[in-house]
């Protein structure tokens, strides 16, 4: 029997994902038989293919691929970023829905001003609550505050200023994790959201892995540290003072059971 697998097409510009298909052999791979807004977002920004699920039977990619195309939202249908003009499954293959039933379905909504979360467009505060399955405050929450820059209504986007990322280990609610990556795989939270909690002083559970009782958040080469028992004004002090790398400082002061290498509050 033929087995079947779930693939997502992500624009490569800026890791939105645009589509969701069900396919077996080279499928996901293929630029064949693609409808024309595909097309154009694959020349607009480049793609890059993600495997979601496989070794599937043909009724159960159907329902996944369903289940997906709900969750990320088509976009002729002002829910979502899929290019996809059907809902997915057995029987809605190649379905286009007509301009009336898309306005109608916007007018259901109980809200009318679309959000963005995560990158996915949503009709409404209280879609994106039902879609994600989180509590309906918990999104509103995050759409209002600005230190969310993820979420936001549309046309009101957050300022966001990306900083370099560290493969540092990590600590989210007093888990450690081995990268913001891993982290990202676990906890399905945004790189980018995860990233921006690390850097600012209002995610206290946030940070990169040290002395927990010492550590302060936000870049380290402002503040002072204590290098065997010696205060310098920064890292890049103590590495010009002592003649070792920052970075081979950095490691030390990630190092938990080094007491010898401390930020001073």
């Amino acid at each position: 029997m033929e087995k079947f697998y779930i693939y997502l097409h992500i624009r490569k510009s800026d890791n939105v994902i645009f589509y969701v298909g069900k396919g077996h052999g080279k499928r996901a791979w293929s630029k064949d038989n693609r409808n024309e807004h595909w097309c154009n977002t694959v020349k607009l920004h480049g793609y890059d293919i993600t495997i979601l699920a496989k070794n599937l039977s043909e009724k159960e990619a159907f329902e996944l691929e369903k289940k997906f195309i709900l969750f990320y939202g088509r976009q002729d249908k002002g829910l979502g970023t899929l290019v996809n003009w059907s809902d997915g499954g057995e029987g809605n293959s190649g379905l286009v829905h007509s301009q009336d039933s898309i306005e109608a379905n916007r007018l259901n909504q109980p809200s009318r001003r679309a959000v963005s979360i995560d990158g996915i467009t949503f009709n409404s505060l209280s879609h994106a609550a039902k879609v994600l399955e989180v509590d309906f405050n918990s999104v509103k929450y995050k759409v209002t505050k600005k230190h969310f820059p993820t979420c936001f209504y549309l046309g009101e986007e957050k300022e966001y200023i990306p900083k370099e990322e560290t493969h540092s280990k990590i600590s989210i609610d007093g888990i450690i994790y081995e990268s913001m990556s891993s982290a990202e795989k676990i906890l399905l939270i945004p790189r980018k959201t995860i990233k921006y909690r690390l850097e600012k002083n209002t995610f206290p559970n946030y940070f990169y892995v040290g002395n927990p009782n010492t550590y302060i958040k936000g870049s380290s080469k402002s503040k002072k540290v204590s290098v065997n028992g010696v205060v310098y004004k920064s890292i890049n002090e103590a590495s010009k003072v002592t003649g070792v790398s920052r970075v081979h400082i950095r490691r030390l002061f990630d190092n938990p059971n080094n007491d010898n290498y401390q930020y001073v509050l």
